[in-house]
C-alpha cells in the first residue's frame, strides 16, 4: 500500500510559505486599521448619529483599543445648539473579541429645551428620544457618568434650570 507518512517536501515548504503570506497580510490589515482607526470611528459614529437623525459636531480627541475620547460636541444648530458636552469618554469592553460600550462618562453636557403648550422638545434630539408613534422617551440601554451636567428649558412658565450628576444605566431609571 501508500506510505502515509510526512508530507513531500514540496507541500511543507508551499504550506509554509502560505502561513507566511496570511501572517503578513494579516498584520497589514491590523496596521492598516490602527493607522485609519480614526477615520473608522468617525464613520462609525458619523452613521450612528445619521442614523438617529441628529445632526453633530465633534472633535475625536483619543482612540485606543479601550476607550475613545471625543471632545467639543456640538448637536443641533451650531448657533443655537440643542446639546454641547465638553467632552465624552467611551469606555470598551470585549466580549469574544467584539468591542461593545462599557461606561459613557459625560463631562459638562449642557441641553437646551422647551415646554410650550404642553409639548417638551429638545429639538434634533427629539427623533433619538421621543418615539413619535407613543409619545414616550425610549433611552438607550447605556451605563452613564455624568459630571456637571446642566440644562435650561424654555417654557411657558419661565425658564427652568437644571442641575445633575450621577451614574448608571439610562434603561434601567
Amino acid at each position: 500500500g501508500e506510505d502515509a507518512g510526512p508530507l513531500p517536501r514540496t507541500w511543507r515548504l508551499w504550506l509554509r510559505r502560505l502561513f507566511v503570506v496570511a501572517i503578513v497580510a494579516l498584520l497589514a490589515i491590523v496596521a492598516f486599521g490602527w493607522v485609519e482607526r480614526e477615520q473608522i470611528a468617525r464613520d462609525l459614529i458619523g452613521e450612528q448619529l445619521e442614523a438617529l437623525g441628529v445632526p453633530a459636531r465633534y472633535d475625536i480627541s483619543d482612540i485606543s483599543t479601550d476607550r475613545q475620547i471625543l471632545e467639543n460636541i456640538i448637536v443641533g444648530d451650531p448657533d443655537w445648539p440643542d446639546l454641547t458636552v465638553k467632552r465624552v469618554e467611551v469606555m470598551l469592553v470585549y466580549d469574544f473579541g467584539i468591542p461593545e460600550i462599557g461606561r459613557v462618562t459625560l463631562i459638562e453636557p449642557r441641553l437646551y429645551g422647551t415646554y410650550r403648550n404642553g409639548k417638551l422638545s429638545f429639538g434634533s434630539l427629539d427623533a433619538a428620544l421621543f418615539d413619535n408613534s407613543s409619545d414616550t422617551t425610549s433611552l438607550p440601554a447605556l451605563d452613564i457618568k455624568l459630571i456637571d451636567g446642566r440644562g435650561l428649558i424654555e417654557s411657558d412658565f419661565g425658564p427652568l434650570g437644571l442641575k445633575v450628576a450621577g451614574e448608571g444605566r439610562l434603561d434601567g431609571g
